[in-house]
């Protein structure tokens, strides 16, 4: 079955991407998850180059071959793609009909908590299951710290949403990340507001699964 997706996400895993989006026809999220294993389902680069050899970019409408549903508890959005057929440039929608498409995403809490990971335990308890959100938050500092184990800079926000104070979720989004690449450690007044999709990752190698700014749509 082809899907018509408009691309909303295009962020860093394993050294390739994880992208996700809404169907066009139905509105709803959907994450396109390859079958290679050893990048746990990530999108490799190649894979996001159209046959006219330009790349996938956010707010594309791309035709792509879906398989199956992965049947993910955790991520009920994800579907397997045909990794032998190209990916095709259908349309280009902006920000403004993408919203009329599919709305923001209020939620009292962004994934079940306010807190930037959960537990399996925490998990188990959640009934109905999501792991895509676009989101307007506001108040925006970015985190720039170093990982303990190998010195590796990482990259945390910190927002408002909905009358809440959300603390250091990872930062997925590729150009956000390149920008404080050369900042020292320290936290950074980035913007006033923005529009970001929200990702919760599967489960991490420390058994949490954490939630993720996987891309920025705008922001002032």
């Amino acid at each position: 079955m082809d899907r018509d997706i408009v691309i909303l996400a295009i962020s860093e895993k394993n050294n390739n991407y994880c992208v996700a989006g809404v169907d066009v026809n139905t509105g709803k999220w959907v994450r396109p998850y390859s079958d290679f294993k050893d990048i746990e389902g990530a999108v490799p680069d190649e894979h996001l180059i159209y046959a006219n050899g330009h790349h996938v970019k956010i707010f594309d409408v791309v035709r792509i071959h879906e398989e199956e549903p992965c049947n993910n508890p955790i991520q009920p959005e994800n579907f397997f793609y045909d990794n032998s057929r190209k990916w095709r440039y259908v349309d280009k929608l902006t920000l403004h009909k993408t919203v009329l498409l599919h709305d923001f995403d209020y939620r009292d809490e962004i994934f079940f908590s306010r807190e930037r990971r959960l537990t399996k335990e925490e998990i188990d308890r959640v009934n109905s299951r999501e792991s895509l959100l676009m989101l307007y938050i506001t108040n925006l500092e970015v985190v720039v710290k170093k990982s303990g184990r190998d010195g590796h800079k990482q990259f945390k926000l910190n927002f408002d949403c909905e009358n809440r104070h959300y603390s250091e979720f990872a930062i997925g989004d590729i150009k956000i990340r390149q920008l404080y690449e050369d900042k020292s450690v320290g936290r950074y007044k980035f913007c006033d507001k923005a529009i970001v999709v929200f990702s919760l990752t599967d489960r991490f190698r420390d058994g949490r699964y954490y939630k993720m700014a996987a891309q920025f749509l705008k922001w002032k």
